[in-house]
């Protein structure tokens, strides 16, 4: 069976260090050398794809394929159209390796990541076919917000491997799901939430968050906002805002209860840490610990409370109290504004209430449902 790998910072390229790169190697520990090739055109190559979590997805969506041709003695250069709806087949049959079900876009996205990975094969004339088959077909942008810089013709290609996704109603949550969310959760996870609903902070930029970036919140005493900078996909830098209020829970956070559990932490590792979040046990925040939070508050809720929904909350609210989407593309970090409007639900809006109100929203949705959000310091 095959192997994945990650590179360190030992491995250089051009002189400089590269760490992070995925690699595979088969059974004899050999490298797959058009696998790690693809795989370094997307690490390295590629201007598109500069986030470390974007390589792992493809490096675990093509780990996952390959895994799977080998339990069958299959080759990835001689796979057949029928080979590769055998393998989306047994993903919609069988479970993860979590026991769960997976997910349409989950088998969707990794059979996008096969046929690049078999598009880029067939441009460097290692293979000869790509076992996919592809369709065109029309495309309405009507009322899409870029209608009028569309230059497909109002067509793309398709992949018939795909399974049909069916657009949900709305991908945002309202006011009674919101608060229904943060009543059941523990006050530290409430101000993670809030200030993803508030700045539209992805998650893994929320958990990275260190004490440095939270400002003080006297300089802001007589703003409405307070800004943070985050670093994002691609080590990019930006700027969000959250409101006054909310730091200044945060600062309560930093100075009653975080130091007793960074004691906590230094008792255990023999060192200290920056990191905003530390959890009761005395240990830094991490993705899985935050995932499982919401699957449970999801499963007690029955309202769908994955992280990333909060970012297409703190998005709907935004644009449609602002009308402006230029700003959310910068606040999101997106390098698209095609990606930004699929962040935006198309629904009347009676008034443009402004952005500083996005603030007076959530407040007051986080003074009904936060212990003491809003108290002034004892």
């Amino acid at each position: 069976m095959a192997e994945l790998f990650f590179t360190t910072a030992d491995f250089v390229v051009a002189g400089q260090p590269q760490p992070g790169i995925p690699f595979l190697l088969d059974k004899e520990m050999i490298p797959l050398s058009p696998i790690n090739g693809y795989l370094e055109y997307v690490c390295i190559e590629s201007g598109r794809t500069r986030s470390q979590n974007t390589w792992k997805t493809y490096a675990y969506g093509l780990y996952h394929f390959v895994q799977w041709l080998d339990t069958f003695g299959y080759d990835w250069e001689k796979a057949t159209v029928r080979d590769i709806a055998n393998y989306r087949n047994a993903m919609q049959q069988n479970p993860n390796v979590h026991g769960r079900d997976y997910q349409i876009s989950t088998i969707n996205g990794r059979l996008t990541i096969i046929l690049q990975f078999y598009k880029w094969t067939f441009t460097e004339g290692l293979i000869d076919h790509i076992p996919f088959s592809m369709r065109t077909v029309r495309v309405n942008r009507s009322d899409t917000f870029l209608k009028h810089v569309d230059a497909s013709g109002g067509t793309m290609e398709v992949s018939d491997m795909h399974l049909r996704q069916y657009k949900r109603d709305y991908d945002f949550l309202l006011e009674p799901q919101v608060v229904a969310i943060l009543e059941i959760l523990k006050r530290r996870e409430q101000l993670e939430v809030a200030i993803m609903l508030e700045s539209g902070m992805r998650r893994e930029e929320m958990i990275d968050l260190t004490v440095n970036q939270i400002p003080d919140p006297s300089i802001y005493r007589s703003h409405k906002k307070a800004p943070i900078t985050v670093i994002g996909k691609g080590r990019k830098q930006r700027t969000v805002f959250i409101s006054k209020t909310t730091l200044n829970e945060l600062h309560k956070y930093i100075v009653w209860e975080r130091p007793a559990l960074l004691k906590k932490y230094k008792h255990k590792n023999a060192t200290t840490t920056d990191k905003l979040w530390l959890t009761r046990t005395g240990t830094e925040l991490k993705k899985g610990t935050f995932n499982n939070i919401m699957r449970a508050v999801s499963k007690v809720t029955r309202i769908r409370a994955n992280p990333h929904i909060f970012r297409h909350t703190f998005a709907y609210n935004y644009y449609h109290r602002t009308k402006d989407l230029a700003r959310l593309q910068k606040l999101l970090g997106h390098s698209s504004p095609t990606t930004t409007a699929k962040y935006v639900h198309t629904v009347d809006a009676d008034v443009e209430l402004g952005e500083e109100l996005l603030f007076d929203h959530f407040n007051k949705m986080f003074f009904q449902t936060i212990a003491g959000y809003g108290e002034a310091d004892g």
